[in-house]
């Protein structure tokens, strides 16, 4: 028993020893074993909102690194996985992170001193991370230049640097923070300088840093002797001082050496001693550790004392989130090309240029990167808008109030030249924006003053035109009218403009450029219902490779009226989930003026925030957002749209009353559009998309080709208007067969498609879109024969594969059913006269068409005649989604002209009766038509009796549990056809629609008429508005009576005297008291005949 006790006394005094000992050499971090902190703010990412982490060429200023004929690297340096790489052709090559830009020059909204210049007395401590083929040696200076006054001056530059290895003398603060033994190695090491700390000469020289309290620009010296040699630098850091961490150890006795470990990277720097001077540390020690120059990870902290070591601590540094507000921003939001050109100025195709003209300009060429082009002198122009030789009245006008925020993407050649020698007039280096104000044709131009294009590879450039100045033409405070004399002739950015264009390049010898994206918008503002969907990205600043996780963060929004913090913050949400990305911004209540929005990111760890680039434009007008029930409605937006349920969804097109109150969109107008035909090269189509809403509408369009990948535009149109989209123009298509899916963004839209047959447009034929895709379709009418062509189109503009099967319905009840997968985004047509279905050929056949799929997909039907040349006689319709026990037609004609059919498909089992009420001007005709089961059946109007020669409408209906599918088809002349075309019914008449196409005269005469068949009892007052394009305002015509039971026909040819005008193209709003139906017809002389074309289509529903 005693040896027990004795020997557990000895094991406890032995763990007790083992413990203390233990303890002694104890290190820790803020008094534990790990700490988790924030990194030090980041000039580049707090101010710039980009990190200098070299992800993208613009991380640094390659034309500055060539300055004064010294270039410091053999070609162009290489930015990859978020390294540049380079090697150098100077002994002491330069890293330019920041250029000061030009006082004055429109580039100052460039990442540039003047825009974000730095605060000099808060961030002060610079660091970077180099690895070069040539080791560090001592006596090598490394270090930074930077500039502290605008222009460029000797007596405003300051220099401040350290050694590449060592330190000059014992006192001096260590460059290289790897320790002494390995400072070296040519392996990557990291250097630190304050730069607010002078040293003796030849460390610091010039201007201090912190002597105006402003920097403009600032370049790295990377080091001497280094021609030749390959440099790579990972990142760059300008940092806050004043981040800290204690670290405290405990018996490690005599000189203490403190190291780190990057557990990412496999970096290890020396925490002290900082110079070689001898330190000894006292037991208990602690040392305040100002880790912010780091980038962030996690470090792993270790203290030694010859032979004794103590336990590692880490400290997590955690990546800064940096914020970027995407919008409101200085793009602006409608862009005055999409909205009124139905074309933005991509520069994709030369129609983009108006009258086509280019100024001293050779070797032009456009497409999906923009248009290129060699300057032929030193005053070239992309000329945009041009008025010369316009008669006054029929100019493109912009209207400049409105649309004033500029931006461009601009790329020149010569990359290598230096900005000395870029911006000599012999190579030119810079360009300009010009423009005349209306009524001053052949008068003076107004300029710019020049974009200072310092790097040559593709940059983009925005400014507001309407903040630039005119100042004194002596000094640089001028962004206009650089050039005398009169400057204070020209006319500043405003009122209307029609003349405008870019000098893309100044050069005095032949230069290559390439220019692209060029945006003229107006402010950002809220939809119709006073929301704005305020965007932003979060991304950790991570700085350097490896794997370190973005941590949680939420969002708090706030409004200012200016970018100034201090003048007051208005916080309108808090605790949004960053990855969210958006948030949707009632600013009804806010008095009409500009707004910023100010986005604060906190990830529980450090928290910084960022001011939008640009306003938002708050207008005023919009409607009440009382909400009596708390649903998220607004009272009058429920009782303006009878949708009162936020989960509901009127126009069945899968977005719930909520969103569309949010997005602005019309609860009870489908917010997707489809077409599943399209054509270009011989086809030229079009497509016409109207607004019948009195907000603007912006929308994207996918063009899905049959082989290639899909295309996307965007656009926007003003309330009550419409636009043309010419599809052939769309960079990037070609020669193809494709598809459309258009999705509204804002506002409400409807869209037609018209395809013109060669280019004397000798047939065609037009349809509108379908309401989205759907997993079945039905088609009553088909022919497989001569001289009948039939093309099926079918087009998934979903994600998934979709399992097709096409079951054709024969005369006689036959069915044939043809199986196929149809790949996601895409389109694929069946020529239905080549069709074998199990051994039966579908040639020679009239049949109609039920589609079924597992996917939800689209169908069209294109329908050919074999006379005369290919499209001369040619119609299409979309398929319908469901049969119906009741069907109306507006259009029809007979007579000696017109041949009128009525195609009917049975898509039952069962036969059933459909009955036809033949409604006329003089009254209705009734008469019943028998329909076997899964069947089709036509019939030629002009055979019923009374109908031999009248305008004609037709009203269907069948029983309800023998539901049918109701097309007309018409062919013309009678007796030798050589037009033809055609349109489903519609499955009931009502109060309020629209039309999208529609044209009046030009070479081509064409005319459209507006069929009104009203089905009812009771007479209908029928307003009808005239949606135009290109700005023109929208014609109320006056009421037209529709008597009950019959239909009327209106010329567009007769609204000439309500101010439609040659040549326009146009939509319709029709708005009625009662219940009517609606079609157009437009005809033209195609192919050198008279009516040699024409189209029809039902008019969309708009309740």
């Amino acid at each position: 028993m005693q040896f027990l006790v004795t020997s557990l006394l000895a094991l406890a005094l032995t763990a007790f020893a083992t413990i203390s000992t233990a303890r002694a050499q104890t290190l820790s971090v803020n008094g534990a074993t790990s700490a988790t902190v924030g990194s030090a703010e980041d000039y580049a990412s707090t101010v710039m909102g980009d990190p200098w982490d070299f992800d993208q060429l613009t991380d640094h200023v390659y034309m500055l690194e060539q300055l004064d004929g010294g270039e410091s690297w053999e070609g162009i340096p290489a930015v990859s996985d978020g390294v540049l790489r380079a090697t150098a052709r100077s002994a002491t090559p330069t890293l330019f992170v920041l250029f000061e830009g030009m006082p004055g020059a429109v580039n100052l909204l460039e990442k540039t001193g003047l825009r974000h210049p730095i605060d000099t007395r808060r961030f002060v401590r610079l660091s970077f991370r180099m690895r070069r083929s040539v080791a560090p040696r001592p006596g090598e200076l490394v270090g930074a230049q930077y500039l502290t006054g605008i222009p460029r001056g000797a007596t405003t530059w300051g220099v401040e640097q350290g050694p590449a290895a060592g330190d000059a003398d014992s006192s001096s603060r260590i460059v290289n923070q790897s320790p002494l033994s390995q400072q070296t190695s040519p392996g990557w090491h990291i250097y630190e300088i304050d730069l607010d700390r002078r040293l003796a000469p030849p460390f610091s020289a010039g201007e201090p840093w912190n002597v105006t309290g402003i920097a403009h620009a600032l370049n790295l010296d990377l080091g001497d002797g280094l021609a030749g040699a390959t440099v790579e630098v990972d990142w760059v850091r300008l940092a806050e001082r004043g981040r800290t961490v204690r670290l405290r150890w405990s018996s490690l006795g005599g000189a203490v050496t403190l190291t780190a470990q990057h557990a990412q990277t496999g970096d290890v720097i020396q925490i002290h001693p900082e110079h070689s001077s001898s330190v000894t540390f006292p037991d208990d020690s602690s040392y305040i550790w100002d880790y912010g120059y780091l980038p962030p990870g996690t470090w792993r902290v270790t203290a030694a004392s010859g032979a004794r070591q103590s336990n590692a601590v880490t400290i997590d540094i955690a990546a800064a989130p940096v914020v970027t507000v995407l919008d409101p921003d200085e793009a602006g939001g409608r862009d005055f090309a999409e909205t009124l050109l139905s074309d933005g100025w991509e520069l994709s195709n030369p129609q983009d240029l108006q009258h086509g003209r280019l100024w001293q300009i050779a070797n032009a060429a456009f497409g999906a990167s923009g248009m290129t082009g060699t300057s032929t002198d030193n005053n070239p122009a992309v000329i945009l808008a041009d008025d010369w030789g316009d008669p006054p009245g029929t100019e493109l006008v912009i209207d400049a109030d409105r649309f004033h925020r500029l931006s461009f993407t601009i790329e020149y050649d010569h990359k290598e030249l230096g900005i000395n020698d870029a911006l000599t007039n012999t190579w030119g280096g810079i360009a300009r924006v010009i423009w005349r104000e209306r009524g001053s044709n052949g008068g003076i131009f107004t300029q710019t003053h020049a974009f200072i294009v310092y790097d040559a590879w593709p940059r983009t450039y925005t400014v507001d035109l309407k903040t630039l100045r005119a100042g004194n033409q002596s000094s640089y405070d001028s962004e206009i009218c650089h050039e005398p004399p009169a400057c204070e002739a020209k006319h500043p950015w405003g009122g209307q403009v029609t003349n405008f264009s870019i000098d893309p390049y100044e050069a005095e010898v032949p230069r290559w450029f390439r220019l692209a994206n060029i945006r003229l918008a107006e402010d950002d503002q809220p939809n119709a219902n006073g929301f704005f969907s305020v965007q932003w990205s979060v991304s950790p600043a991570l700085f350097t490779s490896g794997q370190i996780a973005a941590r949680p963060a939420t969002v708090n929004l706030y409004y200012d009226t200016d970018t100034n913090p201090a003048s007051g913050l208005v916080r309108f949400a808090s605790a949004v989930e960053a990855g969210d990305g958006a948030f949707s911004w009632q600013a009804a209540g806010l008095s009409p003026g500009l707004y910023y929005v100010y986005v604060e990111v906190d990830d529980g760890v450090q928290s910084t925030g960022r001011y939008s680039t640009g306003p938002l434009r708050v207008v005023g007008g919009y409607p009440s957002v009382t909400d009596a029930d708390g649903d998220g409605l607004s009272d009058a937006w429920e009782a303006a749209h009878d949708a009162r349920a936020p989960a509901g969804d009127e126009d069945a097109d899968g977005v719930n009353n909520l969103a569309e109150y949010r997005s602005g969109t019309d609860p009870r107008v489908p917010n997707r559009w489809i077409f599943s035909e399209g054509a270009t090269g011989f086809f030229e189509e079009r497509i016409a998309v109207a607004n019948p809403g009195v907000a603007p509408a912006e929308f994207e369009v996918k063009f899905v080709p049959e082989l290639g990948s899909p295309i996307t535009r965007r656009y926007a149109i003003d309330g009550l208007s419409r636009t043309t989209i010419p599809v052939n123009e769309v960079a990037g298509l070609g020669e193809t067969t494709l598809g459309a899916e258009i999705s509204t963004i804002t506002g409400a839209i409807v869209a037609e498609r018209t395809m013109f047959a060669g280019p004397d447009r000798h047939g065609g034929h037009t349809a509108k879109a379908v309401a989205g895709a759907r997993p079945q379709w039905f088609l009553a009418e088909g022919f497989g024969g001569y001289p009948f062509e039939t093309f099926v189109l079918f087009a998934n503009t979903g994600t998934q594969a979709a399992d097709v099967t096409a079951s054709y319905l024969l005369d006689g009840g036959a069915v044939l059913p043809h199986r196929f997968t149809l790949a996601p985004s895409s389109r694929r047509t069946v020529y239905a006269n080549d069709l074998v279905i199990g051994g039966v050929p579908l040639g020679g056949r009239a049949f109609s068409l039920k589609v079924e799929s597992t996917a939800p997909i689209t169908v069209e039907r294109a329908m050919y005649l074999s006379i005369g040349p290919f499209g001369n006689i040619a119609h299409a319709s979309p398929a319908v989604e469901a049969p119906a026990a009741s069907w109306f037609v507006a259009e029809g004609r007979t007579g000696p002209w017109f041949d009128t059919f009525l195609l009917f498909a049975n898509p039952n089992d069962e036969a059933t009766t459909a009955t036809v009420r033949y409604l006329t001007p003089s009254g209705a005709i009734p008469q019943e038509y028998e329909l076997d089961a899964n069947s089709r059946r036509t019939v030629l109007v002009d055979d019923v009796p009374g109908l031999a020669d009248t305008e004609v409408s037709a009203a269907i209906t069948t029983d309800s549990n023998h539901p049918i599918i109701v097309e007309r088809a018409m062919y013309w002349p009678q007796g030798a056809w050589t037009e033809a075309h055609n349109s489903f019914g519609v499955t009931s008449p009502a109060t309020r629609w629209a039309l999208a196409e529609g044209e009046l005269g030009g070479p081509q005469a064409f005319n459209s008429f507006l069929l009104l068949a009203n089905p009812g009892n009771e007479a209908a007052s029928v307003e009808i508005t005239i949606l135009r394009s290109d700005g023109r305002p929208p014609i109320s015509l006056p009421v037209q009576r529709v008597p009950a039971n019959s239909r009327v026909t209106l010329a567009a040819d007769q609204w000439r005297s309500h101010g439609l005008t040659e040549g326009e193209r146009f939509g319709l709003r029709v708005f009625s008291t009662h219940p009517v139906v609606v079609e157009r017809a437009m005809y033209w002389n195609g192919g050198g005949e008279i009516l040699g074309g024409g189209t029809n289509e039902t008019g969309i529903p708009l309740r």
